[in-house]
């Protein structure tokens, strides 16, 4: 299970929720914090190395799923240290990312 890690991630302050996946289950989102990227000194999720870039370095082969997935994301705004709560879908084809 990976409860421990978030606890402690969370506990750290390295992550937050950031809301609710509209699908089956609602499982939460969670997203880097502030503090994530000062501790890492890292300007935003920009600076991180890419996994081809790792998998590189470090001589090891991608899982085919992994190597032939294309990610985008797109960066959370930063809140205060005030927490806001999820955010309330409107639309159920809505989808949160």
């Amino acid at each position: 299970s990976s409860n421990g890690v978030l606890s402690t991630l969370i506990e750290r302050k390295l992550i937050k929720t950031v809301g609710r996946k509209q699908v089956v289950g609602r499982p939460f989102m969670y997203g880097t914090t502030r503090e994530f990227l000062e501790r890492f000194g890292l300007n935003d999720l920009g600076d991180l190395p890419k996994v081809e870039e790792l998998s590189d370095a470090l001589g090891f082969d991608l899982p085919p799923a992994l190597a032939e997935a294309t990610v985008t994301t797109s960066p959370l705004p930063f809140e205060a240290t005030e927490e806001k709560p999820p955010p309330k879908a409107t639309d159920e084809s809505e989808t949160i990312h």
